[in-house]
């Protein structure tokens, strides 16, 4: 049984040497990979307005002589002057759906001759290679770069708990002769997760055939139509892709520790393994949520004074102070699904204690190397599978319907 916070002390525990190292291995995944850093600029409108004023103020007509109109008399002759005017005589407010069909054929009469100019046609297509091209590199660098040193990066807090983690972790993957299999696990995870993202065009292509079929004289209202329609049908369309991505959560914990697994036995192991944890999965992540907001937050700030470029250092920084906690406590929460797995059958020890796997070998059972007094730690105490339902270790009040030998944690 765990909670919220025992992770968390547990973490700090198995941090207790390697803090600094774990924000040298987080600053450079974040780097390489570009997670958690961002960075936003822009110009301010009161310099615009400074500029343009300073600009009149200078200028040759911003010296005018209004002496010759300092006279009442001057205004007298506008008295008279009828400034009424009647817009109905001249102006038809309304458009006929012939007069919008002549402004789109129009405007892709005039798009269809820019197309046939040879120059616009030959920049828009080199345009397009460029986009299709840094697709495909940043695809390439996704699969073969950065979801193995993902794989890396999680292995270095495993190992951070026997006290054998170092910053050559990170890069683990790519040695040993386990590349190709690490970069197959992965590669299978976020192609299902990707097309279980491809849910939102079903709201997004329902808005296109809303506003297609929709009157031509009433724009606006179609578009508002769809936007309120497809808006709340994208969100639904989400939680698919959001419940799938915690069901895959163990996998890239999974392959740190066994390389060699296939891809489906390891999607298997953590669908089944995650089942009835999502939420505390879930939970668990949000009580993160104010330390990566200030993380984010001094960023901005940075930004702001600094510029864009040693804003997004600043911002890398930051997020490398957090993580280490952050993944540390990710990873005892992997190692208590660990436990479950093996205590209800889903996995065994020879499948999950592989080359990598020294996570949870240290004694006493879960406890990081070098706490033998057991100070500021809390053993998760595995529930033994021969144990009869009605008298195990953990009492009734947390039972699970769906197992008898796991007792499931306990959120505070």
């Amino acid at each position: 049984m765990w909670t919220v916070s025992m992770l968390k002390e547990n973490a700090k525990a198995a941090l207790k040497n390697f803090y600094w190292p774990a924000f040298l291995v987080s600053l450079i995944f974040i780097l390489l990979t570009g997670t958690g850093s961002s960075s936003s600029g822009g110009g301010s409108s009161d310099e615009f307005i400074n500029e343009y004023y300073n600009n009149y103020s200078n200028s040759s007509d911003s010296s005018y002589d209004y002496g010759d109109y300092s006279s009442d008399d001057d205004y007298d002759d506008y008295d008279d002057y009828d400034y009424s005017y009647d817009y109905d005589d001249d102006i038809d407010s309304s458009f006929s759906q012939d007069d919008y069909e002549q402004i789109f054929n129009d405007m892709f009469s005039g798009f269809g001759d820019m197309l046939g100019d040879t120059s616009v046609s030959a920049i828009i297509s080199v345009a397009i290679a460029v986009v299709i091209i840094v697709m495909i590199v940043t695809l390439a660098y996704n699969i073969f770069f950065a979801n193995p040193l993902t794989v890396g990066y999680n292995n270095f807090f495993l190992n951070a708990r026997t006290g054998n983690a170092g910053v050559g972790e990170l890069f683990s993957q790519f040695k040993h002769g386990h590349y190709m299999a690490t970069v197959k696990n992965m590669f299978f995870l976020k192609l299902r997760l990707f097309l279980w993202s491809l849910l939102v065009l079903i709201p997004i292509g329902i808005g296109v055939l809303i506003f297609a079929k929709s009157d031509s004289r009433d724009i606006m209202g179609s578009l508002v139509l769809s936007i309120l329609i497809v808006v709340p049908l994208y969100f639904v369309a989400l939680i698919p892709q959001i419940i799938k991505k915690y069901e895959y959560f163990l996998v890239p914990y999974i392959t740190a520790e066994n390389p060699n697994i296939t891809p489906n036995r390891a999607l298997e192991i953590s669908s089944k393994t995650m089942k009835g944890e999502k939420m505390h999965c879930f939970g668990l992540q949000m009580s993160f949520i104010g330390w990566l907001i200030l993380g984010g937050l001094a960023g901005s700030i940075f930004t702001a004074f600094l510029g864009v470029l040693l804003g997004s250092a600043a911002t890398a920084a930051g997020m490398a102070l957090i993580y280490p906690y952050l993944y540390a406590t990710l990873a005892e929460f992997y190692c208590c699904m660990k436990e479950k797995a093996i205590a209800t059958g889903i996995s065994s020890r020879d499948e999950l204690d592989g080359l990598y796997g020294r996570a949870a070998n240290a004694q006493p059972f879960g406890q990081p190397m070098g706490y033998s007094d057991h100070q500021g730690y809390e053993p998760y105490q595995p529930t033994a599978p021969s144990q009869p339902a009605d008298n195990r270790l953990f009492g009734e009040s947390k039972r699970d319907d769906n197992d008898d030998n796991y007792n499931g944690p306990e959120i505070k």
